[in-house]
């Protein structure tokens, strides 16, 4: 059985959210923003299985993110 678990999900329908400073490990995705205008930073990303953080929406905003080897960012 496949699960679709993200650590941070944040849906389309929020405008100018903002993910600042932590650790997200433990996931199948670990951050996946579908918001617009909205900022990730000061995060550390960790042993994703798939994402470690997807951006979907527009106008969106990473900075000073770690994402460790064996993660990816889409």
């Amino acid at each position: 059985m496949s699960k679709d678990i993200s650590g941070i999900f944040v849906p389309g329908n929020v405008i100018g959210f903002k993910i600042d400073g932590g650790t997200v490990t433990s996931f199948n995705d670990r951050i996946v923003l579908s918001s617009s205008k909205s900022r990730v930073t000061g995060m550390t990303v960790t042993k994703a299985c798939l994402f470690s953080i997807a951006l979907q929406g527009a106008d969106n905003q990473l900075d000073m993110n770690v994402v460790t080897p064996g993660s990816r960012a889409a």
